[in-house]
């Protein structure tokens, strides 16, 4: 079995993701909370200033359970987390899922950090997301640097790279 820390930190390495800060988009999910583990406990050799941001779309009875957990999780961790809580349009013509995905990406716009690190489950259709995510980003202000992680038959890490314009 390969180890995914290590092969993760060579990546961020060879990305030049050093002495910079990485915020982990945080859902409360297995995927996100190894990934925020990993980053962490790459920050002390890579000098990574590490923060965490959730999204609390309001579409689930759990959401505030979520939340709550991915704030317990960040405390337990020394990580500084903001919850940006928004209101997902039912009505605008997208669907439910592509409106929450817009909302997503918009909090993702507004945050500080060098870098937003994501993690999905290959069973989330990472390949949509990643051609959503190329679609919107002139609308948001991203210069994406996509890469690839890691991948396993399970998971995908995405790094962003942000750059203001």
């Amino acid at each position: 079995m390969s180890d995914i820390p290590a092969s993760v930190r060579t990546v961020f390495e060879e990305h030049g993701v050093r002495r910079c800060s990485v915020s982990v988009a945080l859902s409360g999910g297995l995927d996100s909370v190894v990934l925020l583990d990993m980053v962490c406990a790459m920050a002390p050799v890579l000098g990574l200033d590490v923060s965490a941001v959730h999204v609390d779309h309001g579409l689930h009875e759990q959401a505030g359970q979520w939340a709550a957990f991915c704030r317990q999780r960040c405390e337990a961790s020394g990580v500084s987390l903001d919850i940006a809580r928004v209101t997902v349009p039912r009505d605008s013509g997208l669907g439910v899922e592509a409106a929450a995905r817009q909302a997503r990406y918009a909090v993702f716009g507004k945050v500080s950090a060098d870098y937003i690190a994501l993690a999905h489950h290959l069973d989330d259709q990472v390949e949509t997301f990643v051609l959503q995510l190329l679609r919107g980003a002139g609308r948001i202000f991203f210069n994406i640097l996509l890469t690839r992680i890691y991948q396993t038959k399970l998971y995908f890490l995405i790094l962003l790279k942000k750059n203001w314009m």
